[in-house]
């Protein structure tokens, strides 16, 4: 009797989000896969690390998943994770004069779920009000073009009158969050993504998610497990010295410990940078794939851990708009603390390039003094310690002229496929971009191959008044468009 073919092989280098999907997904369809990570968590830049004073692990940064991601909660959910992710169905504000406005749904369908708690913030005139939904309704009717990548989502607010108290009380903290750049720097398409999907077109879309324990011990365990028992593997703690043609048409990468991993197919899933390096050595059609997105540069992130000897009360995510800090996130009793630690907080700031710049040790003093100012529950605790983790290359920059540049999951190269959060996904750059742009990469990986592609997660449904006001942008759009067409020619 004959052999059976041996299965088709895949090597996924880059242990991200991006490539713990596009592993997940071959696996689960009978490829045998090989996983290699340099470092011994997985997560990529939304993992953890272990402290070397106290051994405790711990995140780098404070990252949250929203209701509309369904690539990652379907993710979470095949891996048997996504019940330590636990969604908050309200997100509190807190101004500097001490005003605190809390953004929460009702049963109301979208885009009306909010209209209670929006009449009801303190920052804002009722006029001022009603130009800010109006600029918002706009962005949920008016479909996305290709322009809306080279403007500024300032200056289109600006345009429709969108008041500054709006936009530096709500609306700038929500996509400074999410895309990791300020109203002003971020292309307009990327904040139509965000507002639309995120906040207008789904009740639920707003809720959000926040791992009850630290991200590396979230995944690198049940990724493992879950390639093992499909016969592949995890190989954490591998650093790739050098990528190339394997024997026959295949890949080979060769480790800095001398061990080598081959298969037939190379999905890249690490940052542009270290894609583009990969891909040079890779001859000039190397080059020449690498040099389409030569112009990406990174936006920073800056994550500050603060400790303290009590417990903290504070809501599980508070906006500080106007603030140094941005947002503050208290930590539940399962992340680790030292004997002597009952409360422990942390901030995200995103986008601030200044502030990244500064010593940690001021960068952390203004953010202690910020949660000093806005949580009464820590104006006599001790602050016990401190920690600043600089991720000056936590995202690619979502400014004008990105999007152009973000290349296609599947590569001239045969064989090749790239992966991660800079591909072009029609997000910017989250855990469920990267998410989804491996499911896709993997996709094109099994079509080449013939085989069967996975089923893709369906995006969060939009409730029937803002489906409705979407088909009526999409009318005026096309009415305009042709009518455009007609007076040209």
């Amino acid at each position: 009797m004959a052999e059976s073919a041996p299965p088709p092989s895949a090597l996924v280098l880059g242990g991200g989000f991006a490539g713990i999907a596009a592993s997940v997904a071959l696996a689960g369809l009978g490829v045998r896969v090989t996983l290699l990570e340099r470092r011994t968590m997985l997560g990529g830049r939304a993992s953890s690390f272990v402290d070397a004073v106290t051994g405790l692990t711990q995140d780098a940064c404070q990252h949250c998943t929203l209701g509309c991601c369904t690539h990652l909660a379907a993710l979470l959910e095949k891996l048997g994770v996504h019940q330590h992710v636990k969604c908050q169905d309200t997100i509190a504000f807190l101004d500097a004069l001490g005003r605190r406005w809390d953004l929460r749904g009702t049963r109301a369908p979208a885009p009306f779920h909010a209209a209670r708690s929006f009449v009801a913030m303190p920052y804002l005139g009722l006029t001022e009000k009603a130009a800010t939904a109006r600029a918002l309704l706009s962005l949920l009717v008016r479909p996305a073009t290709e322009s809306d990548y080279e403007a500024t989502l300032g200056a289109w607010l600006r345009r429709h009158g969108t008041p500054e108290r709006a936009i530096e009380a709500f609306i700038g903290p929500v996509v400074a969050s999410a895309c990791n750049e300020t109203v002003d720097d971020v292309a307009l398409g990327f904040a139509h993504k965000v507002l639309r999907d995120g906040f207008l077109a789904a009740r639920t879309a707003f809720h959000l998610g926040i791992a009850d324990r630290p991200m590396g011990d979230l995944l690198t365990e049940p990724v493992g497990a879950f390639l093992a028992a499909r016969g592949s593997a995890l190989v954490a703690g591998c650093t790739v010295r050098q990528m190339c043609r394997g024997s026959g048409v295949g890949w080979r990468a060769e480790a800095v410990d001398g061990r080598c991993f081959e298969a037939g197919r190379l999905i890249l899933a690490v940052p542009f940078d270290q894609a583009a390096r990969i891909c040079a050595g890779l001859g000039e059609s190397g080059r020449s794939l690498a040099a389409t997105w030569e112009g990406l540069h990174w936006s920073p992130i800056t994550g500050v851990h603060l400790w303290y000897d009590r417990p903290v009360e504070c809501p599980p995510a508070l906006a500080l708009p106007g603030s140094a800090s941005q947002w503050l996130f208290s930590k539940p009793p399962s992340f680790g603390r030292m004997p002597d630690e009952a409360g422990y907080l942390t901030a995200a700031i995103s986008a601030d390039r200044c502030m990244a710049a500064l010593p940690g040790s001021d960068i952390a003093a203004l953010v202690a003094e910020d949660a000093r100012q806005a949580l009464p529950s820590i104006r006599d605790a001790r602050l016990c310690r401190r920690r600043v983790v600089k991720e000056r290359k936590a995202t690619f920059a979502a400014m004008p002229g990105a999007e152009q540049l973000r290349p296609r999951q599947r590569t001239p190269i045969p064989g090749l496929y790239l992966a991660g959060d800079w591909t072009r996904t029609g997000w910017p750059s989250t855990m469920e971009g990267a998410t989804r742009s491996g499911n896709v990469a993997a996709s094109e990986l099994l079509a080449d191959l013939g085989l069967r592609r996975p089923a893709m997660p369906p995006d969060l449904a939009a409730d029937w008044p803002a489906q409705a006001l979407m088909g009526v942008g999409k009318l005026l759009a096309a009415v305009a468009y042709l009518g455009s067409g007609s007076r040209s020619t």
